[in-house]
């Protein structure tokens, strides 16, 4: 099924010249253009009511705007902050290790000066 809508058209017995802008009768043509007019004011009128009832939406979906962009940007130096400590615990687990792996020759030492010691010592009973 078709919606063939067709614009009204003026009989065929009277000519489409004999009026402004079509009209039959000349002096009807201001009628068109006052309502018209009339639509165009209403339709400003109204959009200018829905952008003044808007307005507090519009203003808080520009908050959250910002606040979704400040929070991505906070994310990103969390993230590097966490990169940054993150390094600081592998160099420090590696401090760590060199510092065990430096005190092996010395504790290795402290025991054998206690097994050196041990023999002239007098049993403990």
């Amino acid at each position: 099924m078709t919606d063939e809508r067709q614009e009204p058209t003026m009989p065929p017995e009277k000519p489409a010249t004999a009026g402004v802008a079509g009209w039959p009768v000349p002096g009807l043509a201001w009628a068109q253009e006052a309502l018209e007019g009339a639509g165009r004011a209403q339709a400003a009128m109204a959009a200018q009511t829905l952008r003044r009832l808007n307005a507090p939406v519009a203003e808080s979906l520009e908050r959250h705007r910002e606040l979704a962009a400040t929070l991505a940007a906070s994310a990103r130096q969390m993230a590097e902050v966490a990169e940054q400590i993150r390094r600081v615990a592998d160099q420090h687990a590696d401090l760590v290790a060199r510092l065990q792996a430096g005190m092996e020759p010395y504790l290795r030492y402290v025991d054998w000066l206690d097994a050196m010691g041990g023999a002239d010592r007098p049993a403990a009973g």
